[in-house]
């Protein structure tokens, strides 16, 4: 009787290039397809093409799995508000109207990124930390190309400019998160997500505007 493809595969050599890196571009297909609940060391090691055991010289467990997939959600929500970043300003704009935009700007690219990729939004809460600047897990390590220290150097830029009051600086990072994710998660989960593309876009422009405007007082 002829061998199965699978059962010829497992016992061939592993040739494959960067292991790490399949299981983790596996984990991450799984995060799309299912959230974190589908992310499974077993299930990417089926993936890659490898027997379970062979994913253990990697991820001691599936907890630095999910770490590691939620690593790159991370660098990928980053570089979608360093985009929006990027795009120019009206000409003529003055600083403080800048950093204000700058607010805006990353909220959205928040908002658009969960949208679109739901399944790799929910990952970075999977383990119940704050999806903040660390790229290892390692609390307190500021990395200011992550998402978390990206909207602290945009608030820095709205102090500098005189947008936002010293005063008010202080923690604001809190604040501002929260309520973009719990308008992100409004749609994803909640009543907003039922809305017309057009309509929604236009609740989230003004609720964005609320936001900023509350941070800054104005």
């Amino acid at each position: 009787m002829a061998k199965t493809a699978s059962a010829s595969r497992q016992q061939q050599p592993y040739h494959h290039g960067n292991l790490a890196e399949a299981l983790v571009a596996a984990g991450l297909d799984m995060a799309a397809e299912g959230g974190p609940e589908a992310l499974s060391l077993r299930e990417a090691a089926r993936r890659a093409g490898v027997s379970p055991t062979a994913v253990y010289r990697h991820f001691e467990d599936r907890t630095a799995l999910v770490l590691a997939v939620k690593n790159v959600v991370l660098a990928r929500l980053a570089a979608a508000m360093e985009q929006a970043l990027a795009k120019p300003v009206p000409r003529g704009m003055d600083p403080a109207a800048r950093a204000h935009e700058h607010l805006i700007r990353i909220g959205t690219a928040y908002v658009e990124f969960a949208v679109a990729h739901p399944g790799d939004y929910r990952v970075m809460f999977a383990d119940g930390c704050f999806p903040d600047d660390t790229p290892s897990g390692v609390a307190g390590e500021h990395v200011s190309g992550r998402p978390y220290g990206i909207l602290s150097n945009v608030l820095d830029e709205m102090v500098a400019t005189g947008a936002l009051a010293a005063a008010a600086r202080p923690g604001a990072e809190a604040p501002a998160w929260a309520m973009v994710h719990g308008l992100a998660s409004l749609i994803l989960e909640g009543p907003y997500g039922a809305l017309p593309p057009g309509e929604r876009e236009a609740m989230v422009a003004m609720s964005l505007e609320i936001i900023a405007a509350g941070l800054t007082g104005r």
